[in-house]
């Protein structure tokens, strides 16, 4: 299984279409939020995640899901 962000619904009910408004919007580096944006994050600490959620108006579930990866097997 692979965890991965799901920012764009959140994104567009906030009206920001790129990583510069979600940088200024949320108060990250402007490289953090085009990394988040490009699905090229392995790992974000709690500080990034409250972040997200405070400027996103989400909770971190919100944020990120499970996905299998492809020929896993299920249990």
């Amino acid at each position: 299984m692979a965890i991965e962000w799901r920012l764009d619904p959140w994104l567009k009910r906030k009206g920001w279409v790129n990583a510069n408004q979600l940088a200024v919007g949320a108060g990250l580096a402007y490289h953090v939020a085009f990394r988040l944006l490009k699905g090229e994050v392995k790992a974000a600490d709690f500080g990034t995640l409250e972040k997200l959620c405070v400027a996103l108006e989400c909770e971190p579930g919100d944020l990120l899901v499970r996905v299998p990866e492809k020929g896993a097997k299920k249990r």
